[in-house]
């Protein structure tokens, strides 16, 4: 069993809007608050490996919060890992353990994570966000300064045709 390794304390999440990129056992996570609860997953999504440490979080009722992939809008509930989807009579529903979560901690103002394995590399207890899980995620929108004005503003700007 995988012991828990401290990655952060609380205040340093807190100070970073509760968002952080963290690497534990060569695994990039992303530890999250949100509504005053933790969690941690694999930091790049299970579907193409888009960035999700600064993603939009949507709470989905009975599934709780789920995080949106920012490159496909995938949702994926941050409390199982489960892919979820809104099927043609409006219900969520689960496509079953996509992104793999792991355990977290916190304690005398420190964040603890235990990291969820596949057991002995067996294929049945693979997810797919294991495909992604130790590479270096893509960057995202958090840290990235957008310029001042709209796209259309920008082109209208430098005379782009149609534009007014």
């Amino acid at each position: 069993m995988a012991s828990a390794a401290p990655v952060a304390t609380v205040t340093q999440l807190r100070e970073n809007r509760g968002r952080l990129l963290v690497k534990v056992e060569g695994r990039y996570i992303a530890l999250v608050e949100h509504a005053g609860e933790f969690f941690a997953m694999d930091a790049t999504c299970y579907h193409m490996g888009g960035p999700l440490l600064h993603a939009d979080i949507e709470d989905l009722g009975g599934f709780g919060p789920a995080i949106v992939c920012p490159w496909h809008r995938y949702q994926i509930s941050l409390r199982t890992g489960d892919g979820l989807y809104v099927n043609m009579a409006r219900h969520t529903c689960s496509k079953g353990s996509r992104q793999r979560v792991h355990a977290v901690e916190a304690r005398d103002g420190q964040i603890y994570v235990t990291v969820s394995h596949a057991e002995s590399g067996a294929a049945e207890h693979r997810v797919e966000s294991d495909t992604y899980a130790f590479k270096p995620p893509a960057p995202s929108g958090g840290a990235q300064q957008l310029p001042p004005g709209r796209s259309g503003d920008v082109l209208a700007r430098a005379g782009a045709a149609g534009m007014r």
